[in-house]
């Protein structure tokens, strides 16, 4: 952080029964709160006989100098793998950009949303 404390960033995954979950949070020992609203990144994947849904969580940039966090976001799978239908898949949803950034400012007071590029 600019006032020279420190702010830890972690990633959380956890898997079963096809789908698996990867989260990037930040964690301030000064300012503690519950995981989920300190979530910076989140890439679900699911797969089953009829579909494929696959995201990931790519490169995780610090820039020191510049206060900044980056997180590159990939969808290298999107959709269904067959014409069937398949009991307890996931309703059709839009498919995620390829590839996007996510660019984080730290301030004082912890991650800010800088932007989000495509």
């Amino acid at each position: 952080m600019p006032n020279r404390r420190e702010i830890l960033v972690g990633e959380w995954r956890t898997a079963g029964r096809g789908t698996s979950f990867i989260y990037i949070f930040s964690v301030d020992l000064a300012a503690p709160v519950d995981v989920s609203k300190s979530l910076l990144a989140s890439a679900n994947s699911y797969t089953s006989g009829c579909m494929i849904h696959e995201q990931e969580i790519g490169r995780v940039d610090w820039d020191a100098d510049a206060h900044r966090l980056s997180i590159e976001l990939r969808t290298p799978q999107w959709g269904r793998i067959s014409n069937d239908d398949c009991a307890g898949d996931p309703a059709p949803s839009k498919q995620p950009p390829a590839m996007s950034i996510l660019e984080f400012a730290v301030t004082n007071h912890g991650f800010r949303v800088a932007a989000a590029q495509r």
